[in-house]
């Protein structure tokens, strides 16, 4: 398992990187939400759409919930991409018995509110369009052993153009109780209204 590491330069860097990028390639960008408790630990649920999931992810930190950032990867994945790693990226390696490690890891890190932990629980890259969403069930030793006063939050990215050259980026994000999502099934459930709640939200922007 490759644990996490924060390298300030190369944090710098990627901050740099992502509004640049963003900027260049998005018309706007669109946070829709409200974070209740910002005092708590966060584990942020999100759909894995693109490339660009992780960047949006660390714009949503930096603009509106503020925590030392943490990614989830799949460890093939992040041996590509050591940079990462030391910005906060640490590794899973699915079905190998250092799998134990990166989820205790995980929840060592929801025990400080400092922190935020980004999980893609579908696994892999999947369309807007693909629903309902399917969560892989490493995620659900996590929700078993509740991390203590952390907070669970649903993020879910479209983009659409309407009328513009390049598209908008929609961020919609909602807190909400570990008590409420104690199972893997009853995460997906719970997204999954979220999600298409989000959707209803994203057909009234283009009236």
């Amino acid at each position: 398992m490759l644990a996490p590491k924060h390298s300030a330069w190369r944090i710098k860097l990627l901050n740099w990187y992502t509004r640049q990028a963003i900027k260049r390639h998005f018309t706007e960008v669109k946070l829709i939400g409200e974070i209740l408790n910002p005092n708590r630990a966060l584990l942020v649920i999100g759909n894995h759409t693109s490339w660009w999931d992780g960047f949006w992810m660390l714009y949503l930190n930096n603009n509106k919930t503020h925590k030392k950032f943490h990614v989830m990867m799949l460890e093939k994945e992040l041996e590509k991409r050591k940079f990462f790693n030391y910005c906060g990226a640490y590794s899973i390696n699915p079905g190998h018995i250092s799998v134990r490690k990166s989820l205790n890891t995980t929840l060592e890190l929801l025990a400080d509110n400092k922190n935020m932990v980004v999980f893609f629980p579908e696994g892999k890259i999947n369309s807007s369009t693909n629903v309902p969403k399917k969560f892989q069930p490493g995620i659900g030793s996590v929700l078993k052993q509740n991390p203590g006063k952390a907070q669970l939050l649903f993020t879910v990215f479209l983009t659409d153009y309407f009328s513009q050259q390049k598209p908008t980026l929609f961020i919609y994000f909602k807190e909400v109780p570990f008590h409420e999502v104690a199972t893997v099934e009853l995460l997906e459930q719970q997204y999954n209204v979220f999600y298409n709640s989000c959707i209803n939200k994203q057909n009234q922007w283009a009236t």
